[in-house]
């Protein structure tokens, strides 16, 4: 599991996703060249050049699938990884 903030592992998963660690989240994601894509589809989820899957990424950053709805809630609203896949070179098309 990715330590991306602090707390007991067997707690983590209970706790809500504050803002301020949301945004760590995110950054710490991208720093590991993981991001998302909002597409006609839904949010759809890359490392590197190649798709995962949402409960790849559920299981490897250790979060609850209440916490991963929040996470697709901030991306649907912040958008925080827009640009990034034209910025590396990587095209997506649905």
């Amino acid at each position: 599991m990715k330590q991306w903030r602090s707390g007991s592992r067997n707690t983590l998963n209970a706790r809500a996703i504050t803002q301020k660690d949301m945004a760590e989240l995110v950054e710490t994601m991208d720093d590991d060249d993981l991001y998302a894509i909002i597409t006609l589809k839904g949010i759809k989820w890359y490392y590197g050049m190649y798709e995962v899957k949402k409960s790849s990424v559920q299981q490897v950053w250790g979060l609850s699938d209440w916490q991963m709805r929040s996470v697709h809630q901030y991306i649907y609203e912040n958008d925080p990884f827009c640009g990034r896949d034209e910025r590396h070179g990587n095209t997506h098309t649905d």
